[in-house]
C-alpha cells in the first residue's frame, strides 16, 4: 500500500494540497491545533499504523489538515520550543514544494525550513500594519 497525505482527515478535514496555496509559493499561517499522536495507517510499519503531528491553521477556520513529518517537526522545534501546546497562536511558515520519491514527483504543502521564516514573517506583519490604517 502507497499511503497518501490526502487519504486521510480527521473528523472529516481535507489535507493541505499544493492548489491550496495558489499562485504563491509561501504562506503565513496561525496555528489553531496541534495533534501530536494522529495515527495513520501504513502496511509499511510493523503496527500497521504510524503516528504523525497534524496541525489546523486560523486561516481556514480549521477545515483542513497539514500532515508533517520527521523534518518538519524538526523546523517547528527550532522556531518554536519542543512544547507544542505552546505552539497555538503562533505564525508559521508553510511553502509549495515539490518531492521526488522513486520515480514518482509529489506536490505537497510543507512547513518552511526555519531561514525562510524571518522574511516571510516580516512581510506578513508589515501587510497587516497596512491593512490596519486602512481600515482606520
Amino acid at each position: 500500500m502507497t499511503v497518501r497525505q490526502d487519504s486521510y482527515g480527521r473528523g472529516g478535514r481535507q489535507s493541505w494540497k499544493y492548489e491550496d496555496l495558489g499562485k504563491a509559493t509561501h504562506a503565513v499561517l496561525t496555528i489553531r491545533e496541534v495533534d501530536a499522536d494522529a495515527q495513520i495507517p501504513d502496511d509499511e510499519v510493523e503496527e500497521g499504523v504510524r503516528t504523525v503531528l497534524t496541525l489546523t491553521f486560523d486561516e481556514d477556520e480549521g477545515e483542513k489538515t497539514l500532515y508533517t513529518n520527521y523534518r518538519q517537526v524538526g523546523y517547528l522545534i527550532e522556531r518554536l520550543t519542543e512544547n507544542e501546546k505552546k505552539w497555538l497562536g503562533q505564525r508559521i511558515v508553510v511553502k509549495r514544494l515539490v518531492q521526488k520519491f522513486g520515480k514518482k514527483l509529489f506536490k505537497k504543502v510543507a512547513i518552511a525550513p526555519p531561514e525562510e521564516w524571518d522574511k516571510l514573517l516580516g512581510l506578513a506583519a508589515k501587510r497587516g500594519r497596512k491593512a490596519a490604517r486602512a481600515t482606520r
